[in-house]
C-alpha cells in the first residue's frame, strides 16, 4: 500500500477525534438515571406491548443463532 495513502487515513482519523474531542454531545444519560434513582418500590409487572420484538426481530435473532453454531461447527 502507497505510504501516502497511510498517512492520509491517520490524518483523517486525528482529525476526526479531534473533531468529537471539541464538539461533544450533551449527555442524555442525566434523565434516566436521574429516574431510576428516584424510583421507589417494585416495579410493575404489566409487559408492554409496544416494546415487545416483532417476528422479524425474532426470526433474525433465531438466525443470527442458527448461523453462529454452523460457522463454530464447520470453521
Amino acid at each position: 500500500m502507497n505510504i501516502k495513502v497511510l498517512h492520509m487515513a491517520g490524518v483523517l482519523c486525528l482529525l476526526l477525534c479531534l473533531a468529537l474531542i471539541l464538539f461533544p454531545q450533551n449527555a442524555s444519560a442525566k434523565n434516566p438515571d436521574k429516574n431510576i434513582a428516584e424510583q421507589t418500590g417494585l416495579g410493575s409487572k404489566e409487559i408492554d406491548k409496544d416494546r415487545l420484538p416483532g417476528k422479524l426481530e425474532i426470526g433474525l435473532a433465531v438466525g443470527s443463532l442458527v448461523l453462529m453454531i454452523g460457522v463454530v461447527k464447520w470453521l
